[in-house]
């Protein structure tokens, strides 16, 4: 770490310790290009949204009025109904700060805490890897199956086939079964009683949603597939 930069690293420390530690949190820094980037993180895939940036290139000792203040966005979407979730990143946004040091420090220690810890760690249960996964459920799966009065629809992961599946029974006590490829430019399938019936390209969630209606009435059953 450059000299001109431990000040206000050991500032930031002091200051946002109590409230980065609350949140499980360890704080890390990093220099590249001419910048630093100081970032609040479990690891690499479960961190704070909230990242500070300075620009160390310079002649003098770095100040927290050099701050930007950096946000990766994200929109937490629940899906299916055993608890699985995914973040479905969107964009970044940043903003200068301004004021004393103690003004600044109290800014970005309550802005903090207004941020969701974000968890792009696939290998943990119940985090979501594929956005059209989680899209086909917003726009095509939930309303669906509300409307077909299917009592649960249970998410599911299969490693080995790099899959994230939908599974549900109709009325009739069908299971279907829409499986998504973490690969997007494999087509999503649909299964019935472990019979291929249909298949999908993601993304194309009028499709599937137009799909899975007629599918819910028996007699729309293609040919090949009975």
């Amino acid at each position: 770490m450059r000299e001109n930069v431990k000040g206000v690293v050991a500032k930031i420390e002091q200051a946002l310790g109590p409230a980065y530690r609350s949140l499980g949190l360890t704080m890390v820094t990093e220099e590249d290009a001419g910048e630093l980037a100081v970032r609040f993180q479990a690891g690499p895939k479960v961190f704070s949204p909230m990242s500070l940036w300075f620009g160390v290139d310079v002649d003098r000792d770095v100040t927290l009025q050099d701050a930007t203040v950096a946000v990766n966005c994200y929109d937490r979407i629940e899906v299916g109904d055993n608890g699985w979730i995914h973040w479905w990143y969107l964009q970044d946004t940043s903003h200068r700060v301004e004021g004393t040091d103690e003004e600044i420090l109290a800014g970005m220690k309550e802005e903090m805490m207004t941020y969701t810890i974000i968890d792009v760690d696939y290998s943990r249960p119940r985090i979501i890897q594929s956005t059209a996964f989680a899209l086909a459920w917003e726009e095509a799966v939930r309303g669906t199956t509300q409307v077909n009065d299917v009592e649960e629809v249970i998410v599911e992961r299969d490693s080995v086939r790099e899959t994230e599946s939908f599974v549900f029974e109709d009325v009739l006590g069908r299971e279907f079964r829409v499986s998504y490829p973490f690969d997007e430019e494999i087509p999503a399938l649909i299964t019935i009683d472990g019979r291929k019936v249909l298949e999908i390209r993601q993304h194309e969630n009028a499709e599937m949603e137009q799909a899975l209606n007629a599918l819910f009435d028996p007699r729309n059953l293609p040919r090949h597939s009975r």
